[in-house]
Order: C-alpha cells, then structure tokens, then sequence
C-alpha cells in the first residue's frame, strides 16, 4: 500500500488545541483524516451560513485514529455523491466545532435548517428559542386568526409575564405578536393575527394549518403589568386588545383591582366575547369615537391613588389617550403604552451620527433610517422586527438628542436620551453620536 500523503508532516494545530508535532503512520486506505474524506466543493459545504468557514480548519485537522467517532451535529450533514461521510474527532476535542456548528440547524436539533442553506441566518432569539407546532386556529373576527402554538411533545412551555410577545419566524422575516394568555403555566402560546393588505408574515401565518410548525423566541417583554398598582385601567383599540386581554386575564385569576375600556369598529372586535366573559362589568364598549372620548374621561377622572394606566393600539389612538390622561394630571411613571402600527413615518430629516469608539461619521439621508445607514457603511448591528417593537437594535447615545419614534422604550429611558432604537428613531437636530 501507499504510504499516506500526510505522513511524515507535522499536523497543524488547530483552535488552540494546545497538541502539535504527532506524526502519522497510517496507510492513504485507511487514514481517517478529514481531508481524505470530505472536499471543500461537497454538498456539506453548502449547509449554514457559517460552515464554509468550519471545514477548512477541520480540514487541517488529524485525528490520527480509524476509528474516529462522527459527531451527531455533523452526521446531519447531507451526504455527498457515493454515501461517503467525513471522518472527524469526537466533539469533545473540539469544543469550538459545536459552537460554529451549531448555527445551521434548529433550535430543537432535529431538522437541518433549509432557510439557512439559502442564504438566510436565523437570529439569535429565535435560535435560542422553539420549534412549536400549530394546534389549532380560529377566525376572531374578519382578516383576525389565532393561533395556539404548542410544544410538539405536549409539554407545558415557560411561563410568561402578561404583556409579552414572541417573535415569530415568517418565511424570511420576523413579525413580533402578542400573547392572549395569562402566562400561567401554558400549554400552549396563543398570539392574534391581523392580515394586512401588503401580506408579508400575516399572510404567511393566516396560511398555517393544524400539523405546521414555526420558529418562536422565548416570550419577551416590554409592557408588563406593575407589581405597585393598586388598580389596573387597561385600554385597547383594534387588534391592541391582545396585550390587554392577557393583562386581564392575569388580573382576573390574582383577584386584582382592573377595568377594560375597549374601542372597535363594529362588526370587528377581536377577542370581545371572551372579555365579556371574563370581564363582566369591568369591560367598557366603545364601538364608536364619541363614546370612546366621553367614557375616557370619565375612567381618567374617577380613578383611586395608585392606579396605572395601559394603553395600546395604533400610533394616533394611543397618542391621544396619553395626552388626555397628562391633561388630567396623571404622572408619567404610571403611563404605559405599546404601539401596533404599520403606518409609513415620514421621512425625516437628513443628519449625521458620530461612531465615537471608531471616530467615523456616517451620513443618514431623509427617508434613511439610521439602521439603514449603519449597515451601508459595514457596520453589523442585531435588530429583529425593523418597527420599533422588539428593542434588539437599542444603541447608546453619547451626543445629541433622539427623536424617539418606538414604542420599546419606557418612558424613563425616553426622558434620559441615552438610548436610540436605531430602526425607526432618528436624531432631532443635525447630529448625534452613538457607542459604537
């Protein structure tokens, strides 16, 4: 036989495996090595956005034994022409193989991810996040669909605090929806759809049926209800009643102090047979403008010590009960709110952002946002939802003032200026500065 190519070489070290200066003595038939198992052109190659960088430093590794166990994240590579698979060292050795690795494949380690094989890498989140699979769905109004998505295993999920949200994976973005529950003890995440005319996720999830699975984050939250309150005064318009329906419900079941006032369209009220239900009362039904503004400021106006106010629907409706609730002397730090709005911002005006670690400047045009910018000029930065709602991209401000445009940041952290949702906010004079 053939004495092996890489005999008689010293083997490379790789990722500081602290081992170096073996030497082979094995025959070309029978050696293990990686680079006489697996071409740099195979199928396997193609599989996560990160693996090509993966497999030219396996390449230079030798494990210098025949009998070399497959790693079970690798065995899920697809196989190349002739059934060979390349023979590796045990993950054990390797512990940078598994975090590299890892990217290209679900959450739950048992489907190899097909949307990263196109191009497409999964965010952290959902990443760290589940496979759940649709149990059931249900028509709540028209253009509104629920969905329950469960564990496939039908075990109890996490619990969540009331308010929260997932982030959904639709086909190639990520929607962020609420969650109708209480948080206690699941079995099954609900969340409320409503389809747009542009489709895009709502479209692709109103298509899901009963057997489909969808990527989810760990529920998130940016609208939880408040330990101190004494009361509860919860307002929702339209598909906003989501966050306030799992508000409700946690009261409900903790035998807290609450009232609903809910404004909607007639014939289109999401979830309003099930706040009857739970609500009695405590629900007040506003289907037009006049009778929204007047018992408004009857629930402003008789209101005890204590009481916090939510409030969440479209940019204008939540606006406007914030502003009413000022005027009527509420204090800021009992105001909260949560923005649904797929109204296009203005463009705004064009401005510079100073990179103070790097000391670049990056100009942002008119109808830019700075998210749009930053990447232009190379610069990576985490985001999810691009609309101001999930906080992912939330930058330091060093100089300057923002205009806030989201509706992530609590008010406290709107009164400071030292935080940007890059997404959607912009700077309010001709500069702003940021830590990156």
């Amino acid at each position: 036989m053939a004495p092996c190519p890489a005999a008689g070489r010293r083997r490379r070290n790789p990722a500081g495996s602290g081992r170096s200066g073996d030497r082979c003595s094995c025959r070309a038939d029978r050696c293990p090595g990686l680079r006489h198992g697996l071409r740099r052109d195979s199928a396997a190659v193609q599989v996560g956005s990160r693996t090509p960088r993966l497999l030219p430093a396996l390449q230079d590794h030798h494990p210098h034994r025949p009998g070399a166990r497959i790693p079970p994240l690798l065995q899920r590579l697809p196989p190349r022409s002739g059934n060979l698979r390349p023979f590796l060292p045990s993950p054990r050795r390797l512990p940078w193989c598994r975090r590299r690795h890892r990217a290209g494949f679900t959450t739950g380690g048992t489907n190899v991810n097909h949307a990263a094989a196109a191009g497409y890498r999964r965010p952290l989140p959902l990443r760290q996040g589940f496979s759940l699979v649709v149990q059931s769905t249900r028509d709540e109004a028209p253009g509104v669909r629920s969905l329950a998505l469960a564990s496939p295993d039908g075990s109890p999920l996490p619990e969540f605090v009331p308010g929260s949200h997932l982030l959904v994976e639709c086909g190639a973005t990520v929607n962020a929806y609420s969650l109708t529950g209480s948080g206690t003890v699941p079995s099954a995440y609900t969340i409320t759809v409503l389809l747009h005319d542009g489709g895009g996720g709502s479209r692709f999830l109103h298509g899901l049926r009963p057997g489909d699975r969808v990527q989810v984050s760990r529920p998130r939250n940016g609208f939880s209800p408040q330990t101190t309150a004494t009361r509860h005064l919860l307002i929702a318009s339209g598909i906003g009643v989501t966050p306030v329906l799992s508000h409700a419900r946690a009261a409900a079941m903790w035998r807290q102090p609450f009232s609903v006032l809910y404004a909607y369209r007639h014939g289109i009220a999401p979830h309003v047979q099930e706040l009857r239900e739970l609500c009695g009362g405590r629900l007040i039904e506003c289907p037009d403008r006049p009778v929204f503004v007047r018992r408004l400021s009857e629930a402003l106006t008789h209101q005890p010590l204590g009481t916090h106010l939510y409030v969440c629907g479209g940019t204008s409706f939540v606006e406007s009960v914030i502003g009413a609730a000022r005027g009527f002397g509420w204090p800021e730090e009992r105001l909260h709110r949560e923005v649904f709005d797929n109204a296009v911002l203005d463009p705004g005006q064009p401005f510079t952002v100073h990179l103070e670690r790097s000391g670049r400047t990056v100009p942002v045009p008119a109808g830019i946002s700075l998210l749009e910018a930053l990447e232009d000029a190379g610069l990576q930065i985490p985001n999810l939802c691009r609309q101001g709602v999930c906080g992912e991209c939330r930058l330091t401000v060093t100089s300057g003032v923002p205009v806030h445009r989201d509706s992530y940041l609590p008010a406290a952290a709107r009164s400071s200026n030292t935080v940007i949702m890059p997404c959607v906010s912009r700077a309010a004079g001709e500069r702003i500065g940021v830590d990156l």
